[in-house]
């Protein structure tokens, strides 16, 4: 029976819980048996990591599945640990939004195949990419994915801007750590129909506008390391419409 479960690598007092960080490392576990969803699996280059190459062959097998979001943007290894009797058995391969990008079955070195490591490296993920990550054999095999994170680029955004005030103001992807700055744009639905706005750090306000120029960069300065920005508009009806986006940490 499949039995897949996740580790975070973080320290968590006993009895607590909390979301991990967005870059805290991840591993996987899980047994490959014969109740696991069969594949035709293609021969990886394990030279290049190519998923698949002319001449290749190709195998049926047994597959389980891992899914997880990229929260932010950059390159990532992933590691399995299958136990070194088993090497010959197992698969990796790495999709990115449903494409295969990385692939292998055989250890890098003497050192990976006496410890039942397969990897692969150097994946590139952009924020809120969908990542899947397959591992294919013949049961039964137990088996440990490690997912290595990134760490955040500093000043780059947490996710993406929220709220209806998206449609008047555009909030960058990332601020200036050298400046403290950042760029915002108004939307030419903002000339027509916003009286003003209010740009907020973290809850304190740094900037108000009352005139909107469609595209025209409007610098917000004196930010704080990390913050999260807000901008409420208010429009020309009384209403009023807000966007936030938060911010790593400079």
């Amino acid at each position: 029976m499949r039995r897949i479960s996740l580790v975070v690598a973080t320290a968590l007092a006993a009895a607590t819980f909390a979301a991990a960080p967005a870059h805290a490392d991840q591993t996987f576990t899980g047994s490959l048996t014969t109740s696991d969803p069969q594949a035709v699996i293609t021969q990886p280059d394990d030279t290049t990591q190519a998923c698949s190459f002319a001449g290749g062959a190709t195998a049926p097998a047994y597959v389980d599945q891992v899914t997880l979001p990229a929260q932010i943007a950059g390159t990532r290894s992933f590691v399995l640990h299958v136990g070194s009797t088993s090497m010959v058995f197992a698969v990796l391969y790495v999709y990115r939004n449903g494409v295969c990008v990385g692939a292998d079955y055989t250890p890098d070195n003497a050192q990976e195949a006496s410890a039942g490591v397969i990897d692969v490296d150097g994946i590139t993920f952009a924020a809120g990419d969908n990542i899947t990550v397959k591992v294919a054999g013949v049961p039964p095999l137990d088996w440990s994915l490690t997912v290595v994170q990134p760490e955040p680029v500093k000043g780059s955004a947490r996710s993406a801007a929220s709220g209806r005030g998206a449609k008047f103001v555009t909030l960058p992807a990332a601020m200036s750590c050298q400046t403290h700055s950042a760029v915002l744009k108004f939307s030419r639905k903002a000339k027509r129909s916003a009286a003003k706005a209010v740009v907020r750090a973290n809850g304190k306000k740094v900037k108000q506008i009352r005139t909107f120029k469609p595209r025209k960069r409007v610098v917000v300065k004196r930010l704080p390391a990390g913050a999260t920005l807000s901008v409420v508009v208010k429009l020309k009806n009384g209403k009023k419409a807000t966007v936030r986006r938060s911010y790593w940490s400079c």
